[in-house]
């Protein structure tokens, strides 16, 4: 889900930017790993296509959230030239965790 603006707000304000927020990318298990067109995954699809979205939008920077312990996902995104900007804070039942904020510029 990619969403025009960002609920990041406090990282955003500070830099001044038009940032889009991705929520989520998701794919089946069974599609991992797996090639499509150019060799590139299902993943990676999804992912250029919400870069193409956001600039479509206007905006600079793509802004999103990652557990800190989702090493794959770390992996996944700084391979595609995000970089770590902060941490925050989230809630699972009563337990306190920490997310990675991610930032990419467009």
């Amino acid at each position: 889900v990619l969403i025009r603006g960002a609920t990041i707000d406090a990282i955003a304000a500070q830099r001044d930017q038009r940032p889009a927020e991705l929520r989520r990318i998701y794919v089946d298990a069974s599609l991992h790993g797996q090639a499509r067109e150019n060799g590139r995954g299902v993943g990676q699809v999804l992912l250029e296509r919400c870069f193409h979205t956001a600039a479509d939008w206007h905006c600079d920077v793509i802004w999103l959230a990652v557990w800190e312990k989702n090493a794959r996902a770390l992996r996944f995104y700084e391979k595609h030239g995000f970089q770590r900007v902060g941490k925050k804070t989230f809630h699972l039942g009563s337990d306190v965790q920490q997310d990675f904020v991610m930032a990419r510029n467009l």
